[in-house]
């Protein structure tokens, strides 16, 4: 007996469920798209851990030759960098009542939503790497993150220029026309519109010309996809991702901690000490937690500030998190990363299958009974590095606030 069964999706509206995924997920991306892609897993190439070579440089061979005499063969000198390979993936669940009464179309909200929170994720996930290399450069002769002041040791033009110059020395390959780039946080940006050698992206690239990927493009006037301008030969990409140490410089105000119990949502919290603490001053709870979180103070009286923060909810500008009693309140400047890098330096790898775009999914949830909940999915395989000597990364105070969180 043939059975003719229904689906979630019909294949026409399955095509254009995908159309909207893939959308979603090629015009959020950014760091994915400047990644140097090795060899895709599976068939042969199988593991866990992926070791991918890089080769060294050769030493000069400024020696004259000798007449008669062949020249002595030298080694070609590899490094390696392991890529651990992990499964990602998130999921949606829609109803089939949603689907029948919303006024918006749900499946095309939902396929926007997977993509873009693919995007996101496995751009986070870059960013942890490219953010953790051991080479660090500070302003001036200041020695430590907590030691950085925010009235002296912002970004310069001086101190751009000695990341490039560093990044040139370490023999960092650039990209096609000799430029590096670097993901930046959009509160660097209060700082640098300032600067009379910032160079916004419209000076010096062609709008049209977006970085593909292709050999030649940035050469002939492009541009990466979120640039926002150029200072001493480093191109700024702006990103959310954009690493931030919220209140990771020095230390403004006498050390104070919440004295009673905030809930999520909280429009004011109570400290054990408000000295040096003013209207107008942003401050960072829970330093170092995974509920750390920056908001402004808008009123003290005595020992409790209203503050303004990014909210729990739609219409709620409080604290995004709970903050139990005993968390810390710090007001520290905040702390931009600038990690300096080319086009070998952020490596990854992906499987063939689901391959490197992943795969979008759309099913009954199995365990709902009648066929009520949908699920709507993302999934992907595979892993990044970094060649540790091809990234060098600035720090510096900025005057820019985050109203929220900054991933950490």
């Amino acid at each position: 007996m043939t059975v003719t069964t229904t689906s979630v999706l019909s294949n026409s509206v399955a095509t254009a469920y995908n159309k909207e995924y893939l959308e979603a997920f090629l015009n959020q991306r950014i760091l994915f798209d400047l990644i140097d892609w090795g060899e895709p897993i599976g068939g042969n190439l199988r593991g866990s851990t992926i070791s991918q070579p890089v080769l060294e440089e050769m030493a000069v061979a400024s020696s004259a030759l000798t007449e008669g005499t062949d020249v002595t063969p030298v080694a070609l000198d590899d490094s390696a960098i392991s890529m651990t390979i992990y499964e990602y993936g998130n999921v949606v669940q829609t109803t089939r009542f949603l689907k029948a009464t919303a006024f918006t179309d749900t499946e095309r909200g939902a396929a926007q939503a997977v993509g873009q929170n693919m995007a996101k994720s496995l751009d986070f996930t870059a960013r942890t790497k490219l953010v953790g290399g051991t080479m660090v450069m500070y302003p001036g002769s200041v020695a430590a993150r907590t030691d950085l002041d925010a009235t002296n040791d912002k970004i310069s033009y001086q101190f751009i220029a000695n990341l490039v110059s560093m990044a040139a020395s370490m023999g960092i390959p650039p990209f096609e026309d000799g430029t590096y780039a670097t993901i930046a946080n959009p509160a660097l940006y209060v700082d640098l519109a300032n600067m009379s050698e910032w160079k916004a992206v419209g000076e010096y690239a062609d709008p049209k010309l977006l970085y593909m990927g292709k050999p030649g493009v940035l050469g002939k006037g492009g541009r990466f996809k979120n640039e926002r301008g150029m200072l001493a030969g480093l191109r700024f990409i702006e990103h959310p991702y954009g690493k931030v140490w919220l209140g990771g410089g020095t230390v403004a105000q006498t050390a104070t901690t919440v004295a009673d119990a905030a809930a999520a949502g909280a429009t004011s919290i109570v400290v054990t000490a408000a000295t040096g603490l003013a209207a107008g001053d942003w401050i960072t709870l829970g330093k170092g937690t995974a509920t750390e979180e920056q908001v402004q103070i808008t009123a003290v009286s005595d020992t409790t500030l209203t503050v303004r923060g990014v909210g729990n909810a739609f219409g709620n500008w409080g604290c995004k998190y709970a903050h139990a009693a005993s968390a810390t309140v710090t007001e520290a400047p905040n702390v931009v990363g600038l990690p300096v890098f080319g086009p070998k330096s952020l490596r990854g790898r992906f499987a063939s299958d689901p391959g490197k775009n992943g795969e979008v999914s759309v099913e009954w949830a199995a365990t709902n009974l009648p066929k009520r909940a949908i699920n709507h999915s993302w999934y992907w395989i595979g892993g990044f590095g970094v060649v540790d000597k091809w990234v060098v990364r600035g720090e510096c105070a900025t005057s820019g606030h985050v109203l929220g969180t900054n991933a950490t």
